[in-house]
């Protein structure tokens, strides 16, 4: 019995150390997240101009600024319907559909991490 007893405490007293070694334990550092940086994008697009309207379509050219990755343009006849759809385009020169006495048409500029840049509004 008194082998028993010993052997009994002996346990607890292990028990007790592993216990109070793993309240001591240190969770472990979090490491900060590194902000992110924000990605100025400077592309722009100057120079919008109509290059030629033969009545049927009119081809729209412009400059882009510092580089841009690529552009979209969308709008809208002076008449409403139809709209003039929003397209992605990679070149500075596009061709539309000319309808009701002309419209409005808005080129967007955009960087290659996919933000958006300066934009200029034309008439035709």
């Amino acid at each position: 019995m008194k082998k028993s007893i010993l052997a009994t405490l002996l346990a607890g007293l292990i028990l007790v150390c592993i216990y109070s070694f793993t309240l001591i334990h240190t969770p472990p550092k979090k490491v900060a997240a590194k902000p992110k940086t924000a990605f100025a994008c400077s592309a722009g697009v100057s120079n919008a101009h109509v290059i030629s309207n033969d009545g049927w379509t009119v081809t729209i050219g412009w400059t882009g600024v510092n580089t841009p990755h690529h552009y979209d343009y969308g709008g809208y006849y002076k008449c409403s319907v139809p709209t003039i759809p929003t397209t992605i385009t990679y070149g500075t020169t596009i061709t539309i559909p000319y309808a009701c006495t002309g419209g409005t048409l808005v080129i967007r500029a955009y960087c290659a991490d996919g933000s958006l840049g300066g934009y200029q509004t034309i008439g035709f």
